[in-house]
């Protein structure tokens, strides 16, 4: 009688010593994220295309008489459970609900194909409802992808502003055709000069400054017409050159 309190303490103990045993071997749960960033949830919804894509690639070889190339339609149906498991560590309970549903199905077909006599019937309704799980997951994947806020947009473009200097070069004169955007660099365009004898249409890009001078060398005075256009904008100007402004300058004033 006098050893049953020892008996009773060590049972005690060895049950608190297994109950901590348990409890150190046991992993914990994995904690779904209750939401996805958006950006996360595009890259999900890429790896479940994925595996969409190695689920029909295993249903292409399930035959009516038997699997025409088992390595085939086995290596599928692994890359396909190897994506999923991935997209169901990773994702929301929404999307670990789905992918449970699909990977069940995924690998019993595969047990199914690994049998001497599968079951070709059995085989393609489990491919065929994985499919719909994995739908499913990429729908809600994708739902939540398009949640990503807009990225912000550009500028509008300011409007051209362009004018026009003089350089004396003596038997000729080089009419200067300056081009300015106030937002930079992100302008390209022509420039055409129609007047002095000459007809003549050039490329333009504004500089990292947001200007270009584009140049046009006549040989007579007279009026001539400048048009600059950058797909959007035109402008139109007009060029009188005489003997009174035919002088060098190194801006427009």
């Amino acid at each position: 009688m006098r050893f049953r309190p020892l008996h009773a303490a060590l049972a005690i103990v060895l049950a608190a010593a297994i109950v901590v045993t348990a409890a150190a071997g046991t992993p914990p749960a994995r904690r779904n994220a209750p939401t996805l960033d958006p950006a996360y949830a595009k890259r999900l919804a890429k790896d479940v295309t994925n595996a969409i894509a190695d689920e029909h690639a295993a249903l292409q070889q399930v035959g009516r008489k038997g699997i025409e190339n088992h390595d085939t339609f086995l290596g599928s149906l692994s890359k396909s459970v190897g994506l999923l498991v991935h997209v169901k560590a990773t994702s929301d309970s929404a999307t670990e609900s789905a992918t449970t549903g699909a990977l069940r199905e995924d690998r019993a077909a595969e047990a199914e194909g690994k049998k001497r006599n599968p079951n070709l019937g059995e085989i393609k309704a489990m491919i065929e409802q994985a499919l719909r799980f994995k739908w499913t997951a990429h729908s809600h994947l994708m739902a939540i992808a398009s949640t990503a806020p807009a990225p912000p947009a550009a500028p509008a473009n300011a409007p051209l502003t362009a004018c026009f200097f003089y350089v004396n070069n003596g038997p000729t004169t080089t009419v200067n055709v300056k081009i300015v955007n106030p937002n930079g660099a992100a302008v390209s365009g022509t420039v055409t000069y129609n007047g002095n004898g000459l007809n003549q249409t050039k490329p333009f890009s504004v500089d990292a400054n947001g200007s270009v001078v584009i140049g046009f060398t006549v040989g007579s005075f007279g009026t001539a017409q400048i048009t600059v256009q950058d797909g959007a904008q035109t402008l139109n100007l007009q060029s009188t050159l005489d003997q009174s402004n035919d002088q060098t300058t190194t801006d427009c004033h």
